[in-house]
């Protein structure tokens, strides 16, 4: 993969909305990695997360960026690595875990709720949701939102959002013979969704 300089999004280019299915992709701005410099991002994630490691740092050279992420991992498995993450006091802390809960397990907004306990000491928490291909990730999704509202409610020192994954995902250019796993082209949506969505909601 050859890297993309630090600003040199998807949505750079006029005919994106069409190659990705005509939807309207997240744009990185160009000061992506002047807005984050001094700032520590954590990412815990699963197969997604693996298949955009490079994206993310090709996005943002020389940032203190760690990620966490394992083939298969579902919230359960993550939750060791979250607390982890959150003992490390980062700055930011990226969420990338639900495709893998489509069955959704019983007491699934608890382990939400741990989820994003264990990092409520973090500034910003942000939590990609899942692509909606199996009627339970509707569900997963849902959890994720009212779970991830009444957290941040109760903790106001800490900015929380959703980067809805879900909204852009269902364009199959963006996936493998399987319909979820990421394509390059979905590697590169993703990022950008991740880095945007960052950058929204944890920098001034």
């Amino acid at each position: 993969m050859s890297p993309r300089p630090p600003g040199d999004a998807i949505g750079a280019d006029p005919t994106a909305g069409d190659y990705f299915g005509g939807i309207d992709p997240p744009v990185v701005p160009p000061d992506a990695v002047e807005r984050l410099n001094g700032r520590s991002v954590s990412m815990v994630g699963d197969s997604l997360g693996v298949s955009v490691t490079d994206e993310l740092r090709d996005l943002l050279p020389g940032i203190g960026l760690h990620i966490d992420a394992e083939v298969g991992r579902p919230l359960w498995a993550a939750l060791p690595p979250l607390r982890s993450a959150g003992r490390s006091g980062p700055d930011i802390v990226v969420i990338e875990i639900g495709t893998n809960d489509w069955g959704v397990p019983a007491g699934y907004d608890k382990q939400v709720r741990k989820a994003l306990d264990s990092v409520s000491g973090a500034r910003c928490v942000i939590w990609v949701n899942a692509q909606e291909f199996r009627p339970g990730l509707v569900t997963v999704n849902e959890t994720i939102d009212t779970v991830l509202n009444e957290v941040a409610g109760e903790n106001p020192g800490t900015s929380m959002a959703v980067a809805r994954w879900s909204d852009i995902s269902d364009p199959p250019s963006l996936h493998g013979r399987d319909g979820y796993h990421l394509s390059a082209q979905g590697q590169r949506l993703m990022a950008d969704l991740i880095v945007a969505s960052v950058l929204d909601t944890c920098t001034p």
